[in-house]
């Protein structure tokens, strides 16, 4: 049986994955928590969301890059520049024509969740000095 996911211009193959996570340390240093069939699973959205940022958005940013941009984006005054990096994965699931009527479960429960969880695990919170984070 085909993966449905490969249907789409920016589905990923599992060579594709391997070399993904081969090529970014930030998602390796992810991933090393979960478990076997986790890191698959995130790895292969990661991967998707990346694949689909190149190519329906024509950004062509390494993990890294995109997690950099989203910290120097969060220190705008304007709240679409703040929402950026959320809105992009929003497109990228929940706004997304080609999932039309894929389950929530798929879109938030996998999909978006392993994007936002990459990007909350790598992204320190910003704290003035001085301040305690709270």
């Amino acid at each position: 049986m085909k993966d449905w996911r490969l249907k789409y211009e920016y589905g990923v193959t599992r060579a594709e994955v391997q070399a993904f996570i081969d090529g970014n340390l930030c998602v390796r240093q992810f991933l090393a928590k979960y478990s076997e069939a986790t890191r698959y699973n995130f790895s292969r959205y990661l991967c998707m969301f990346f694949k689909w940022l190149k190519i329906r958005k024509s950004l062509e940013l390494t993990p890294d890059e995109f997690l950099q941009a989203i910290c120097e984006k969060r220190q705008k005054v304007s709240v679409q520049e703040r929402c950026w990096g959320r809105n992009l994965v929003l497109d990228f699931t929940r706004d997304n024509p080609d999932l039309k009527g894929k389950s929530h479960s798929l879109l938030y429960g996998a999909m978006f969740k392993s994007v936002n969880l990459f990007c909350k695990a790598l992204i320190l919170p910003y704290v003035a000095p001085g301040d305690r984070e709270v």
